[in-house]
This record gives C-alpha cells, sequence and structure tokens, in this order.
C-alpha cells in the first residue's frame, strides 16, 4: 500500500503537506457524513483524482484488493454491535478511505511523506513535543513497511516449496508455519534497526 510510483502527474507534483492536511480533511467529512449521496459525490472526487495520478488502475485494484479484507471484517465487527445500515455506512467510508489514501500513499514518496507530518507537528515545538524524534518513527514505520510485506511473501513461498500451501482457515497450522516465524523476522528486524540507529550516534 507504501509502494510509491514515479509519475508527473499533476497529483505526484502536489506538496505533500498540502496532501496530508487534505486528507486528514476529508477524512474528518467523511466520517461527519450521514447520507449517501454526498458519500457518493466524494467517492466520485476520488475517482478523479486516482485517474488524474495517471497510475495503471491495476496498481489500484490490486490494493484496493489487498485491503478489501479489512472493510469486511470492519462490516462484520459493526454488525455484531449494530444494524446492517450502520455497517455498511461505516464500511463504505472506509472504503473511500482507502482510496485517498491509496492516492497519497502511490504519488508520494515515502520520505516526502516524513517531511509532511514534520511540518504538520511543527506547532508541537511551542509545548516542547519533540517533533524530530515522532518524525523519525514514523519514517522507521513506513520503510519497514515493504520489508515486512516482502518477510511475509519469503516465508510463504518457502512453505510451498516445502509442499504445504497456508491457508488462514487452518489458523493453528497457519500460525506455526506462518505467523510464528513471521514474527521472528520481525522482532530480527526491529534488533537489526536499533543496532544500526545506535551505531549512527541516535540515542533516546
Amino acid at each position: 500500500m507504501l509502494n510509491y510510483i514515479e509519475g508527473k502527474s499533476i497529483i505526484h507534483k502536489l506538496n505533500s503537506t498540502v496532501k496530508l492536511i487534505f486528507l486528514i480533511a476529508i477524512s474528518v467529512y467523511i466520517f461527519t457524513v450521514k447520507d449517501y449521496v454526498t458519500l457518493n459525490i466524494v467517492l466520485i472526487i476520488s475517482i478523479v483524482m486516482l485517474l488524474l495520478s495517471r497510475i495503471k488502475l491495476i496498481n489500484y485494484i490490486k490494493a484496493i484488493v489487498n485491503s478489501i479484507y479489512f472493510v469486511i471484517i470492519t462490516f462484520v465487527i459493526n454488525l455484531l454491535f449494530s444494524d446492517i445500515i450502520y455497517s455498511f455506512m461505516i464500511s463504505y467510508r472506509i472504503f473511500i478511505m482507502i482510496i485517498f489514501t491509496l492516492i497519497l500513499t502511490l504519488t508520494t514518496k515515502p520520505m516526502d511523506i516524513v517531511y509532511g507530518i514534520t511540518n504538520l507537528l511543527y506547532p508541537l515545538k511551542i509545548f516542547g513535543v519533540n517533533t524530530k524524534d515522532i518524525s523519525l518513527m514514523v519514517g522507521i514505520g513506513i520503510s519497514f513497511m515493504p520489508i515486512l510485506k516482502n518477510e511475509y511473501i519469503q516465508i510463504k513461498q518457502a512453505q510451498m516449496a516445502k509442499g504445504y500451501y497456508p491457508k488462514i482457515r487452518e489458523i493453528k497450522k497457519y500460525s506455526l508455519c506462518i505467523f510464528v516465524p513471521y514474527l521472528t523476522n520481525c522482532f530480527k528486524r526491529v534488533d537489526e534497526m536499533s543496532i544500526a540507529l545506535r551505531a549512527k550516534g541516535y540515542e533516546e
């Protein structure tokens, strides 16, 4: 979801801070609106922006498919505590938000996103908040996501090479063969990052 795609569209050229402010504003608006007509208009705006980014639709479709599980889980959880209309409304809002988030992440370099967040957090310096540390954590988080994704793919491919085809519904077997080694590798990556930061002189 955070794989930047090079481009020269008007969306690519927008300042990352402006994009983040827009994303925050549109997020608040989406979760404030209570009718489908307005949400449909917002969805159309997101599709127009998607087309203006001049990124192949297949890239968006793949990212949306990978995120659709989250929408479904949200719908099911809400359905347990509320009615189907409310559950669908929440899921629809999240779906639209995913599109806007994809537009941001696919058209903005990870470090530009970090700079944008740094600019947004700048006023917090008045209250003594160390915005550089927050920006560093965000930057590490963003750079880690593709690495963690590759770790999962490698573990899954390794298990398939051994003749096991992972299925999420086989929870116990899936956990032992995929989830446990995945977590182990994640912790190793975190330790490596910690050692690298200390070697570069960064201290808490």
